[in-house]
């Protein structure tokens, strides 16, 4: 399976993880390990995750941070990650990225 990032998803991540660089010891850490068992679920099953309301893309929530993963699927082989979003945002943040 191949894992693709959208350049703002990228900037979404680099933001929340300095973020939590701030908020404390270790969140930075726990965000991001966190944020990889959320993409190797998604690899895993990549169907398996509930489609989002205002678009055609799929959405992980993180077991310990109040953020989701957006994501396209392409079978067969193609996850591309759209938006790395907390839940306090509007829920159209980033709603227009492919």
């Amino acid at each position: 399976m191949r894992v693709e990032y959208h350049d703002e998803a990228v900037d979404d991540i680099f933001n929340a993880i300095e973020y939590q660089r701030k908020q404390g010891p270790n969140q930075a850490e726990r965000l991001q390990q966190d944020l990889i068992a959320a993409i190797a679920g998604i690899v895993g099953a990549p169907i398996r995750w509930p489609i989002w309301r205002r678009g055609p893309m799929r959405y992980y929530m993180l077991d310990t941070f109040q953020y989701s993963v957006c994501y396209d699927f392409e079978p067969p082989d193609l996850i591309r990650v759209l938006i790395f979003r907390h839940h306090a945002q509007k829920p159209s943040y980033g709603i227009k990225r492919r």
